[in-house]
């Protein structure tokens, strides 16, 4: 994504300064590094005190499967007309008040920015509070303030989403303890099971089978036994169990002969019907089912009870989308997290940022001509000066132009059972080409690399798609040199993408994304990495 840059008209002349909200006691306390009036654009306006002292602010972007990631800042400040030991004696503690740092241009000592304009640097909680110094007035509080946290223990699933003597009680005992799946996309295909379903008995000692939890857009489906015995176009229905779990259900009344569904046999479902997808869980944002990467995304990090910064997602839907998954989740010891990071995040462009409107996506493809992005020459007299070697973050030695990618999962007989391979090796009977392959091995040599399993992948496309995309990122060196940055250079965020030019580094217009930021007390340290791919990813 990229964040609001300044008009021309905002910067000229004018300096920039940081604001602080501080949500505390049910009142919100305003400071600045001076004492500054900001207006609103009805016209309000806006006292902040000016006792800020801003001492840190940093941030960046891994690559790393870690948890989503914001940024950090330690600063102090003076609260007027208060006693903070008295709050504390009184119970009302500064820890986890919430707060918001921003940056504003000021000309002439008026505030050239109005306030919904504010370039927000950070939104989190107060945290390691000092209070009480001797020599110090009884307002005053140096703190950090950390990026909102994110649950990475969410469960996918509830522990009462399953079988049970109480949830399903004429269900053979056999299925006792198996959650109902969750189930993702189309998963399989016509001739191959792609999600479990269990045999549900009913007081009347009819059978049906139990395929999904949740509300499914699936109109008909497929079950097959474990012999592979096929029993067609079953109409889906809904219903609720004992503990109010709403589940979907096909009827298998009058099955065809040999069809197995006594107890404890395993049956599978197919997700289509007459040559179409069916999808699993109903898409809350849209139509289908939840299959493409931005609203799977979104859906999984809603369960965590995170804030959520939709438009930013929708905003990115054009590119991520082209990223799809299917398949179903029924352990209940899987997390939002472990889920995304394992079965989503190695097999697209996505990393997830915790920003001020909540979890947001930073997409690790171009998003734009290099001519259409924030151009950035490095050059002193323009506030931008070289103050490190260039470093080869990604070398020689992690070069992969060779791999093979499995998915179509099987869940009859739990393997993957479709392969891509990229390779030279004309021989290779599931050998795919690809313009980045062909091109990294012409400058690297060949350089395998090792196999990638994708369970969640059922379809050709979305596996060429992730293939494209592995060699694309593995295939080239990447750089990075670090920037001291005049202070008007805040509006530059994590993830955002630049045209950089510098002519002691022979670059002009290449193409970069600011990795880590970093506010030092006078300046902005910025960390800007590239690709060496020669082309642009045309995905």
């Amino acid at each position: 994504m990229q964040h609001r840059r300044p008009a021309a008209s905002e910067l000229r002349g004018s300096r920039p300064v940081f604001i602080l909200e501080v949500e505390w006691l049910g009142r919100v306390d305003r400071f600045c590094t001076e004492p500054l009036l900001v207006t609103k654009a009805d016209g309000t306006a806006l006292r902040f005190g000016g006792s800020l002292d801003l001492r840190s602010l940093q941030d960046s972007l891994s690559r790393s499967d870690g948890n989503p990631q914001g940024g950090t800042a330690s600063m102090s400040v003076v609260f007027p007309d208060l006693s903070l030991m008295r709050e504390y004696l009184e119970g009302r503690i500064l820890e986890g008040a919430v707060c918001e740092l921003s940056m504003v241009f000021v000309r002439g000592g008026i505030a050239a920015t109005v306030y919904e304009d504010r370039m927000i640097q950070l939104r989190g909680h107060v945290s390691r509070p000092q209070i009480g110094f001797h020599d110090r007035p009884q307002g005053f509080a140096g703190f950090t303030v950390t990026a909102r946290p994110f649950d990475t223990k969410t469960p996918i699933l509830q522990s009462s989403q399953r079988i049970t003597a109480t949830t399903q009680p004429y269900t053979a005992d056999d299925y006792h303890g198996a959650l109902y799946p969750l189930v993702i996309g189309s998963p399989g295909s016509a001739a191959l099971p792609g999600s479990p379903a269990y045999v549900r008995t009913l007081q009347t000692s009819q059978k049906l089978a139990l395929i999904a939890v949740g509300r499914v857009d699936a109109n008909r489906v497929t079950i097959s036994d474990e012999a592979g015995i096929e029993f067609t176009a079953l109409s889906v229905s809904h219903e609720v169990d004992e503990l109010g779990t709403l589940f979907a259900q096909v009827d298998l009344t009058s099955p065809p002969s040999g069809f197995d569904i006594s107890d404890g046999k395993k049956i599978y479902c197919h997700w289509t019907y007459l040559g179409n997808d069916q999808y699993g869980l109903k898409n809350p944002y849209g139509t289908d089912g939840i299959h493409r990467a931005t609203d799977l995304a979104r859906y999984l990090l809603s369960l965590t009870g995170a804030e959520v910064d939709d438009a930013q997602w929708v905003s990115s839907a054009p590119l991520l989308d082209r990223y799809t998954f299917s398949g179903y989740v029924n352990d209940g010891r899987t997390t939002v997290w472990d889920f995304m990071r394992s079965q989503m995040l190695p097999l697209m462009p996505l990393q997830v940022r915790v920003g001020a409107r909540g979890l947001y996506p930073v997409s690790l493809l171009p998003s734009a001509y290099p001519s259409q992005l924030p151009q950035l020459t490095v050059d002193p007299s323009r506030g931008l000066e070289q103050v490190s070697p260039v470093q080869i973050t990604q070398e020689l030695r992690d070069i992969v132009n060779e791999m093979a990618l499995s998915y179509l999962y099987n869940a009859r007989e739990d393997r993957l059972t479709a392969t891509l391979v990229s390779t030279p090796d004309t021989s290779i009977t599931d050998r795919t080409r690809t313009t980045e392959a062909v091109r990294s091995r012409e400058i690297y040599g060949e350089r395998p690399g090792p196999d990638i399993q994708a369970t969640y992948l059922a379809d050709d496309s979305g596996a060429q798609q992730a293939l494209r995309w592995l060699l694309y990122d593995r295939g080239f060196l990447h750089m990075a040199i670090q920037l001291r940055a005049a202070p008007r250079y805040g509006w530059l965020m994590v993830g955002d993408e630049v045209s950089l030019t510098a002519s002691a580094l022979a670059l002009s217009g290449r193409r970069a994304t600011v990795t880590s930021k970093q506010w030092d007390g006078s300046a902005w340290r910025l960390v800007l990495a590239w690709s060496l791919a020669p082309m642009e990813a045309n995905f």
